[in-house]
C-alpha cells in the first residue's frame, strides 16, 4: 500500500517524504533483484486525521511521472470507491501504466 499522512501534515511535504522513501526503498529492492509496486488506495473516511496517498487519478498520475522505475498495483475494488472520477477516468490509468 501507497502510506498515508495525517491530514494536518502539509500535503507537499508528505508527498516528497513518500517519494524519498519509495526511491530509497526501490534501491534496496533492485539490489536485491527484487520488483517493487505500490497499490492504489482509497479516501478513508472512517479516519478524519488521516489522508491515503495514491487515492486518485491526479495522485496516481503524479506518480507514474515521479517514480518512473516503480510499478503500480491498481486494485479495482479502490477505484470503485473513488467517487470524484469517472469511469473515463478510472480506465485512463490502465493506458497510462500499461508498461507498469
Amino acid at each position: 500500500h501507497a502510506g498515508r499522512a495525517a491530514i494536518d501534515d502539509s500535503q507537499s511535504a508528505a508527498y516528497d517524504r513518500f517519494v524519498a522513501h519509495l526511491s530509497f526503498l526501490n534501491q534496496l529492492c533492485r539490489e536485491r533483484g527484487i520488483r517493487l509496486a505500490v497499490e492504489t488506495m482509497y479516501p478513508d473516511r472512517l479516519n478524519p486525521t488521516q489522508r491515503y496517498f495514491l487515492q486518485n487519478s491526479t495522485e496516481v498520475e503524479q506518480f507514474l511521472q515521479d517514480l518512473p522505475t516503480i510499478d503500480l498495483v491498481i486494485d479495482l475494488a479502490h477505484l470503485h470507491l473513488w467517487h470524484s472520477e469517472t469511469i473515463a477516468q478510472k480506465l485512463q490509468l490502465f493506458e497510462l501504466a500499461a508498461d507498469r
